[in-house]
Formats: structure tokens, sequence, C-alpha cells
């Protein structure tokens, strides 16, 4: 790998009002655009998987971004994004491989979840939760399956790119987050409800496919654990066929009105 290749590259994002949440930037948009980041650096390589920690608001504006390699193999490497506005942002490690081209699922389609006996999506009707519509939706569509929000129990649905997009890249490691973060938590389903739950720490692994606006995906999200302060909460995305996708583990902090 060439010296200057392992410089720290520098960017910057406008980071747009519509992808805003609750008082900030959408989780799962700020870690997408960490994963473009790393895309961008290391465009012979193949990122897997990604852990960020947010340290402050994420706000509309410009954000900059700086990644560089902290290891730099032959078959493997280690980037290192950090998105700031100020100061850090959000930190985050990326994980990537030299992958065989056009390599098969070497699992086969056995492995594949059976979507074909779920609700349809086109079936299924928004659902207005207690925190009101925020400006991402009109970004990422959610069809919730009309079930209660319980945090002891899965909370499923469809999900799918319909409005803006952080980059061109068309990779699940880019565009997953903004499909696995959309989900509302378990927690909202119990009294009393959270006024919100932000996710202070996220990993996700992503599996080499793309994702292209308007498809359809089928995601599940669980509370693992959680306590007055604080949360664990496992999603998993496939797609319409059953496919893997992605899945994520996130931390997040509970706050009370």
């Amino acid at each position: 790998m060439a010296t200057d290749a392992l410089l720290p590259a520098r960017g910057s994002v406008d980071v747009s009002p519509s992808w805003l949440a609750i008082e900030a930037a959408f989780g799962g948009y700020v870690l997408s655009i960490a994963a473009g980041a790393v895309e961008r650096l290391a465009p012979d390589l193949t990122p897997l998987s990604i852990t960020a920690e947010f340290l402050g608001s994420v706000r509309p504006g410009p954000l900059e971004t700086v990644t560089e390699y902290i290891h730099a193999g032959r078959q493997s490497a280690t980037a290192r994004v950090s998105l700031e506005q100020g100061h850090p942002k959000a930190v985050a490690l990326a994980k990537l491989l030299r992958l065989t081209p056009d390599s098969p699922d070497a699992l086969g389609v056995g492995t594949r979840i059976d979507t074909a006996a779920l609700p349809d999506p086109e079936t299924l009707g928004r659902r207005e939760m207690s925190y009101g519509r925020l400006p991402w939706e009109d970004q990422v569509e959610l069809r919730l399956f009309d079930e209660p929000l319980d945090p002891t129990r899965a909370v499923r649905g469809w999900v799918r790119l319909t409005g803006d997009e952080p980059s061109d890249s068309t990779s699940a490691f880019s565009r997953a987050p903004l499909l696995l973060d959309p989900l509302p938590s378990g927690l909202y389903g119990r009294q009393p409800y959270p006024a919100n739950v932000p996710t202070v720490e996220i990993t996700m692994h992503a599996a080499p496919v793309h994702i292209h606006t308007g498809e359809w995906h089928f995601v599940t999200q669980q509370t693992r654990w959680a306590s007055a302060d604080a949360a664990i909460e496992d999603s998993t995305l496939h797609d319409r066929a059953g496919a893997f996708v992605a899945v994520v583990r996130q931390t997040r902090r509970i706050v009370r009105s």
C-alpha cells in the first residue's frame, strides 16, 4: 500500500435537516456517514463491520470527516473515522477484508428466513408514535406489524428507503444503518414512556450486498436488557426474499420526561 494512502483523508458532509430525529441527527444517518467515509478510504477492500461511539449531538450543517488507517495489511485493514463539528461528535472503527471477487454465499439459500407468510408491507399502515412524526420519516418508510410494542418481545416490520440518500453508494455497509435504526424501541410500549432513547454506541456487521431505494426489507428489533437509565438492543435486516443483509447491537441511554 502506498505511503500516501496511509495519511488521514479529510472530507466534509452537509448534514441535512431532513434526517433529524428527536433533537439531533438520526443515529443511523450518522453511522451511514461514517461508513461512507470508510468506503472512500479503501475502495479496494470490503468493509464488513463498524463500531461507532456517539460523543455528542450531530446538528444540521457542515460535518468534517477524518478517516485514517490504524492498521493496513495485505488481506485486512482497520480504519478509524472521526466526525467533527468543532470537536468530535462521533468516532468509529471499521474492519475491512480483501474478498475473492464474485465469491458465492458459502452457506447457500438454506440459511434464508421464510418471509412468504409475513404480512404484505402495502397492507400495513403507518403507526403514529408517542414522540410524533420525525423529519427522517420522509426518507425512510416504516410499516410496523400490527402488534403492540413490548420490550419483552421483538418489534417487527418492513422498511425501505424512499427519499434523500447520504451518498451514492448502494452497499449494505453504507445503507443498512438507515434501515436498521428506524424501528421504535419496545420500551415505548411500557409506561411511563421514555421521552427519548438516543444511541450512545452501535456495532454493525453487514454482508457485501446492495440496497436500492424502494426495495422493502424485513427488520426486527429486540430489547435484550434494560434498566431505568440504559438499554441494549439488537436489530437484524433481511431482504424481501429472506436473505441476511446486516445486524446491529446498540447501547441506548433512556431519557425520562
